[in-house]
């Protein structure tokens, strides 16, 4: 199992850039403010840590879009990020980014670590600025509370 990171980088007024990382690959997705992207990705995690197998987040790239797939069996969890172009097909072709398998508990570090890292750079009022809504707190709280109380 090779070890994940993951960071935000707000790329401008309305738009973040993700990147990801393990021993063996990178790949970036791009997210637009369209989505609630950051508040679905903690979302995610937390809901992983419920008890769900499964986890799914879009990210509106403006045309295109990112989706990231989660897939947790025991405390593992197989993580694809694939890449959808624009179509006017309902069914238009997906492309894998990029991969991994990483325990349940560094998933929720690495994602809270990077929400961490973003608040620590722009402050509230500058994520707002940024991002055009405001820092995902509860969604971020939830998370930590509920990797805690799991642990």
């Amino acid at each position: 199992m090779a070890d994940m990171t993951m960071s935000w980088e707000l790329a401008g007024t309305g738009w973040a850039r993700v990147h990801v990382s393990d021993n063996a690959n990178k790949a970036e997705a791009i997210a637009s403010y369209l989505t609630e992207a950051p508040e679905e990705m903690l979302d995610a995690v937390t809901s992983l840590w419920s008890g769900n197998a499964t986890a799914r987040v879009y990210f509106e790239a403006e045309p295109d879009a990112y989706i990231w797939l989660f897939d947790c069996t025991d405390s593992n969890v197989d993580i694809r990020l694939v890449h959808r172009a624009y179509s006017d097909e309902p069914d238009s072709a997906e492309t894998e980014l990029w991969s991994t398998n990483q325990t349940l508990d560094h998933l929720a570090c690495t994602g809270i670590g990077a929400f961490e890292e973003v608040a620590r750079q722009h402050g509230d009022d500058g994520y707002s600025k940024m991002w055009c809504r405001p820092f995902p707190h509860a969604a971020l709280q939830s998370l930590v509370e509920t990797h805690l109380d799991a642990r």
